[in-house]
């Protein structure tokens, strides 16, 4: 028997599809974030740069995709560049796209641009999605985003609330299987049961001391969360410290 533990990353939270009044809305109100949205903005109102951006993308029948046939540098997103304030301005081409279609742009922290058909040469408006970081995050392919789509453990308990622990190292672990585990090692490992007793009796000793120190009783400050019990510590040597 093994525990056993994966990365402690969340599935992505739900998202709400966005109306076409939710765009507008947004579009009403909307103000560049910075001189590349500005650019955006122009070009999306000059129908000589619409028509040059148009002519560099063609659509692929079978996934509806708009494959953009210009400049895409390694990490496969598509460039497009627009003249503004003197200078070209490069811009992604997907957010060209989406400004185009909705006459507004995600900003971070709150939102970005999430291409749902999940290829990033495409700049076709209905495959993108301003959506929070966070879920465009997990929708990768990154090791945080596979172990979030993880929910049960190699051993098959579910990772759900009352069977998951997350430990110091952020990772989750899963209580049957650490239950299962040290069962086993009880039983079969006698040093193993010498080491759980000292280390309990180790924890015990420390508790009564805080307890003491504290003038709290040994209940109560055991039943503490660990968190609590580090903040109160703290406080208490800084006020010491402090007199």
């Amino acid at each position: 028997m093994q525990r056993t533990t994966t990365r402690a990353m969340r599935v992505p939270p739900t998202y709400v599809v966005m109306t076409d009044a939710d765009h507008a809305a947004r579009a009403a109100t909307w103000k560049p974030a910075s001189k590349k949205d500005e650019a955006i903005a122009r070009g999306a109102n000059d129908p000589d740069v619409v028509a040059r951006f148009n002519s560099k993308w063609r659509l692929d029948p079978a996934t509806g995709c708009h494959e953009w046939l210009g400049y895409k540098p390694t990490n496969g997103y598509g460039r497009f560049n627009i003249r503004f304030e003197g200078l070209n301005r490069p811009v992604w081409v997907h957010r060209m796209a989406f400004f185009i279609a909705h006459r507004w742009l995600p900003v971070r922290p709150e939102l970005e641009l999430d291409h749902e058909c999940e290829n990033r040469g495409c700049c076709a408006p209905d495959h993108l999605r301003a959506v929070p970081h966070r879920f465009n995050l997990l929708r990768g392919s990154s090791p945080s985003a596979v172990h979030a789509r993880i929910t049960h453990c190699p051993a098959g308990h579910p990772y759900d609330e009352t069977n998951t622990r997350i430990t110091v190292k952020n990772v989750r672990m899963c209580r049957e299987c650490d239950r299962l585990w040290k069962a086993a090692k009880q039983v079969d490992d006698p040093e193993y049961r010498e080491r759980q007793r000292l280390r309990a009796a180790a924890t015990n000793a420390r508790l009564r001391t805080e307890a003491q120190m504290l003038g709290v009783s040994v209940g109560s400050w055991r039943t503490t969360p660990v968190a609590q019990r580090r903040e109160i510590l703290a406080a208490h040597r800084q006020s010491n410290t402090a007199a």
